[in-house]
């Protein structure tokens, strides 16, 4: 599947289960729904920051024990989001996810080596 802004909230649910309570309450899916492809384009930017940054990718780096699937998922998902052709959907990784990253230092004071390198790696590439 390609990684742009229509496909954003299936490439979440796929690759980050954790989010997909947080996209079938915003959406008002029920349980396992395909959630929807079109004309979400123009929610990207709320949609990284509430139901990925927010929701999802602060809190597990603010856990004392980290999950480090989750975090490799989770960088994984922006790397293949900031890849994406066009300004728009770089833009608001940027905005929406490496921005807060860049803002959040203290979280980065008690992580692990490899959850540290990976970020620094992921905000290198912007």
């Amino acid at each position: 599947m390609m990684a742009d802004a229509d496909s954003f909230l299936t490439l979440l649910v796929d690759r980050i289960p954790e989010a997909r309570p947080f996209v079938e309450e915003k959406y008002e899916l029920g349980a396992g729904e395909a959630p929807p492809e079109k004309d979400t384009d123009t929610d990207l930017y709320a949609n990284l920051l509430d139901l990925f940054t927010r929701a999802v990718l602060l809190p597990a780096l603010a856990e004392e024990r980290l999950d480090e699937d989750l975090l490799r998922r989770c960088f994984d998902l922006v790397e293949e989001m900031y890849e994406t052709p066009g300004i728009f959907v770089q833009g608001a990784v940027y905005w929406q996810v490496l921005e807060y990253l860049l803002e959040s230092p203290a979280i980065w004071r008690r992580r692990s080596p490899s959850s540290k390198e990976r970020a620094g790696t992921v905000c290198r590439a912007c």
